[in-house]
């Protein structure tokens, strides 16, 4: 009976709650249907059942009661019609499911196969076969709405079913783009941007605004795309899915940034494989050229695409242009001819090991394949063109780098020619007309000023063929108005002329303001910015290139387009400055004589006829098809020189391998037995004294091997920038004294490097501070050698915990003193000394000093006994009133990697009883317990991630840029 009881009142339990839910969803559905009758947001609430949200969700967004009054029965026959619609569709795999701007299911599915025709070969950002699964079963797992409605958008610029000039038809195109991306900015408001299908979205939104010339919304797209990849930390799709998303948004990117100069995140090493974890398993999926519906199905236009080795491949090539990026803009130090020799021939290799199938054989390659070419000859006409507007050259030399360039921008104009005879400039993405305005613009403005007539026809091919390329390519893609109006002022900058008719064909392109121009990339041109990047080259880097590329090429040289060789005397003198001189203006002869421009191109899908309009440009110089590597062989080295290298290589690790392992086994040993282990906290400052004699010929060669010494040199240069008062703790035997660039004693002004920061050119006065007094002894007498006329230096025997003192010539006339008895310094007996107390918790009296400008600490937290609130003991003595304060930390600790790390930990005791030095402290934990606000922070992955560099300020933060993200930027 009792039993029977509790089964009642449990069922009765469940009855009650079973109503009350009833109750809330009967009230979350009244909410929404009057909504949908009263207030206009219909559409919305839409958009958000089609997206699966539930009613409880839509109801708690439209955050209204409802009203009380009886649902119209009207507005719930609409409301059940529309799920049952949407069912139905989705039972039957309806592709309408997906969007509502047409009912036209075969419209969808056709600009569906035009973007996976031509535009996801070439910008891989999802996979094909787990998208048109979900796109078939009507699933949102690998597809969604918003995903499909860009797509489509982007579909809209192939559309080109009309005649030539059919207005009503590319109108058409344009309103239905227009609300195809009105839809997925709809659906974008709500977008959950953890989710891949979302940042799929916005990568192909930026090829969408790219292609009608909105480069800065595109910029934004795109960097929200990777910004979000970075902080994706859930997976939705599978890995492989996931890293073929993510390698084609990175890809994306960079490519981006090299067409614009700006220097791009790194959100992962410019060292990572590209599709290390993810293999190519399947069957690769056929091609064909297809335009219109008809060509399904036609055997005889299929080939094999081979998309994924040609994504594999294009990531790997990027990998080396973002590298090629941080070293022009300066990430890497100043451009040397080593660096860009090691970047060249990383480009040949990358060539040399290109897979057969991707080589370029055959009449009819596959455009991704061609794009890949192409890109790869525009990346090598960027990283060697700004060499040619340096001085210090010799005749010879600049002949040849200019010739190198000139061959390689042939080779790619071969390549573009051949893309447009057989595919036209209609079926491209938006990105291959900005490759095709820098190789023609290397060869109108580097091969012009020759007498040979073979260059000047080639010079005249390429400027003729860019402009009418983006005359066609404007139908589709209205960034190529802008584009041509940016050619034309580079052609006028470079003295060339164009012919009237030619003119008139392309008179639209007069018309674009530099708003426009500024919109279509980010800046008024497409060139490189020289200004910027020139300061940042070595002296004589395009001689030494030069040297290093026929060491590399072993003396041969490519033939140039004349034929003539460079062993040759050449026919004229080149004198330059900054731009090779043009003989008077250069007019091109117009190709249009015997047929003008607007005669329709044969439909592009066919066969390429034996004759087209564009071979009139290229009968002088037909398509000589590029060989696999078009770059001299490699020489085979000397055995002498073999030897050599050999030798020396064998008894450098040899050293560096003995070394390690007597210091492995002498700090993993057992301790002696007049040393015990200390404990992590022990103060251990009194090693310093026994070994301050030979502790810089100890540590001066392992310092410059692990590329201490140029960080040291970084951090000091920041702290003598900003000036002010500077305050160096744990000086030991003054290692950073040479480093000191002190400019004025008090005077100068100079460049901020914020932007509107103004920066003391001379350092007021440096205190520095050891426990050690043999150490700071030396410190001082290396001081008194290098800086003898610099006064206002103090050398105290302190712990960086106590108390620390203003410095004394802010009080009186003080000469450089260095006391050792006390932690206070030596002042005039005329003059009483300051009291250090008022200095650790308040602002002093003093009115000239309320704390130091900089206060700077290299390798010194190893072997304080309390780091942590040293730091924050620090952080009071550093000026409050100063905007930009800061506290500079180098310092060794913790790795990224944990073999690395357990070593440290396995030898740290021992270590610390040798030198002093705890080296495996966790650098993060420590700085971010000390309630510093963290500007800036790098690791650097050859160093092991154990030199840490930090930028700290005064109040609470956390760290910032640890690890990968941080690792190229500059201090």
């Amino acid at each position: 009976m009792a039993r029977e009881i509790r089964r009642l009142q449990k069922e009765n339990k469940d009855l009650e709650e079973k109503k009350s839910t009833l109750g809330k969803q009967q009230t979350w559905t009244e909410r929404i249907m009057l909504s949908l009758k009263d207030n206009g947001r219909a559409s919305d609430i839409v958009v958000r059942l089609k997206r699966g949200d539930s009613h409880q969700m839509i109801a708690e967004w439209l955050g209204q009661s409802p009203v009380g009054s009886v649902l119209s029965p009207t507005v719930a026959r609409e409301i059940e019609r529309f799920h049952t619609h949407q069912s139905q569709l989705a039972e039957n795999h309806d592709p309408r499911y997906w969007t509502e701007v047409t009912h036209d299911a075969g419209l969808i599915t056709h600009l569906v196969r035009l973007y996976l025709t031509w535009i996801h070969p070439a910008h891989m950002l999802f996979d094909e076969d787990h998208f048109m699964q979900s796109f078939n079963t009507c699933s949102n797992l690998y597809c969604a709405p918003a995903l499909v409605s860009v797509i489509c958008a982007l579909s809209t610029c192939l559309l080109h079913e009309g005649t030539d000039g059919d207005e009503s038809f590319n109108e058409n195109s344009q309103e239905l783009r227009d609300n195809f991306m009105t839809e997925a900015q709809t659906f974008m408001r709500t977008a959950d941007s953890t989710k891949m299908t979302t940042l799929q979205t916005y990568a192909i939104m930026f090829l969408i605004d790219i292609g009608s010339g909105h480069g800065n919304m595109a910029t934004s797209h795109l960097r929200f795309a990777s910004e979000s990849l970075i902080a994706k930390q859930n997976s939705d799709q599978s890995s492989e899915a996931e890293e073929i998303s993510a390698w084609g948004i990175l890809t994306l990117l960079t490519a981006w940034s090299g067409l614009t100069y700006q220097k791009p995140p790194a959100p992962i090493s410019t060292g990572t494989v590209p599709f290390d974890s993810t293999s190519f398993n399947g069957a690769d999926h056929g091609w064909c050229a297809y335009t219109q519906s008809s060509d399904i199905g036609n055997d005889k236009l299929d080939q094999p695409s081979f998309s994924f080795p040609t994504a594999v491949e294009h990531a790997k090539l990027f990998r080396i242009f973002h590298e090629m990026i941080l070293v022009s803009c300066g990430s890497r130090g100043r451009v040397s001819a080593p660096a860009l020799l090691g970047l060249y021939q990383r480009c040949v290799e990358w060539m040399d090991n290109l897979p057969s199938d991707l080589e370029i054989v055959g009449d009819g390659p596959c455009p991704h394949i061609l794009t890949l070419h192409i890109q790869y000859y525009c990346g090598l006409l960027n990283l060697l063109q700004p060499m040619l507007h340096l001085d210090h050259f010799q005749q010879g030399s600049y002949q040849q780098l200019r010739h190198i360039l000139v061959t390689h921008a042939n080779t790619g104009l071969d390549l573009l020619v051949k893309y447009r005879n057989l595919y036209s400039y209609r079926y491209l993405s938006p990105l291959h007309l900005f490759y095709t305005v820098h190789i023609c613009d290397a060869l109108a403005r580097y091969d012009t000023n020759s007498e040979s007539v073979n260059r000047r026809e080639r010079s005249s091919v390429a400027v003729i063929f860019c402009l009418t390329s983006l005359e066609q390519a404007k139908v589709g893609f209205p960034v190529a108005g802008p584009l041509q109006k940016m050619f034309l002022l580079a052609l006028n900058e470079y003295g060339i002329s164009i012919p009237s008719e030619l003119e008139r064909e392309i008179r639209d392109a007069f018309r674009f303001g530099p708003e426009a121009l500024l919109d279509a990339c980010t800046r008024q041109t497409y060139r490189q910015p020289l200004a910027q990047l020139l300061p940042n080259m070595e002296a004589g880097i395009g001689q030494r290139f030069i040297e290093g590329f026929a060491q590399v090429a072993g003396g041969r040289m490519p033939q140039d387009v004349d034929g003539r060789g460079w062993d040759d005397p050449p026919s004229t003198r080149i004198e330059h400055d900054h731009d090779p001189p043009h003989r008077g203006p250069i007019l091109i002869a117009s190709p249009f004589a015997a047929r003008p421009f607007t005669k329709q191109l044969p439909h592009p899908m066919t066969k390429p006829p034996t004759t087209t309009p564009l071979s009139k440009l290229t009968t002088a110089h037909p398509y000589r098809r590029p060989p696999k590597s078009p770059h001299p062989p490699l020489p085979t080295p000397s055995p002498l020189r073999h030897t050599t290298y050999f030798t020396i290589s064998a008894l450098f690790f040899t050293t560096v391998t003995a070394y390690t392992v007597i210091q492995y086994l002498s700090l993993t040993g057992p301790p002696s037995p007049s040393h015990t282990l200390p404990e992590q906290d022990a103060d251990t400052s009194s090693v310093y004294d026994s070994t301050a004699a030979h502790f810089d010929r100890d540590v001066s060669w392992i310092e410059a091997v692990t590329g201490i010494n140029r960080l040291r040199r970084q951090v000091v240069r920041k702290a003598c920038q900003r000036g002010g008062h500077v305050l160096e703790v744990g000086v030991g035997t003054g290692r950073n004294a040479a480093l000191y660039d002190l400019g004025g004693k008090r005077g100068g002004k100079g460049e901020g490097e914020d932007g509107d920061e103004e920066r003391n050119g001379g350092v007021e006065s440096i205190t520095f501070l050891d426990q050690s007094a043999p150490m700071i002894a030396i410190a001082k007498r290396k001081w008194d050698a290098l800086h003898p006329d610099y006064r206002n230096a103090e050398f105290r025997v302190q712990s960086a915990a106590e108390p620390i003192a203003p410095p004394a010539c802010l009080n009186t006339t003080t000469t450089t003193t260095i006391n050792t008895n006390n932690s206070t310094p030596t002042h005039d007996a005329s003059s009483p000394a300051p009291n250090p107390e008022t200095y650790l918790n308040k602002p002093p009296e003093t009115p000239s000093f309320d704390g130091f400008t900089t206060i700077l600490s290299t390798l010194t937290l190893c072997s304080l006994p309390s780091p942590t609130s040293t730091l924050t003991h620090l952080s009071n003595h550093l000026s409050p009133t100063h905007p930009h304060a800061r506290i500079y930390l180098l310092e060794h600790g913790r790795s990224t990697y944990a073999v690395v790390n357990w070593v440290l930990d396995r030898a740290a005791a021992r270590h610390a009883v040798r030198h002093g030095c705890w080296w495996n402290r966790d650098i993060s934990a420590i700085v971010t317990a000390s309630g510093l606000a963290i500007i800036e922070v790098r690791r650097e992955a050859w160093q092991g991630g154990t030199v840490w560099v930090v930028e700290c300020g005064r109040g609470k933060g956390r760290l910032r840029g640890e690890g990968e993200l941080g690792r190229d930027g500059d201090l």
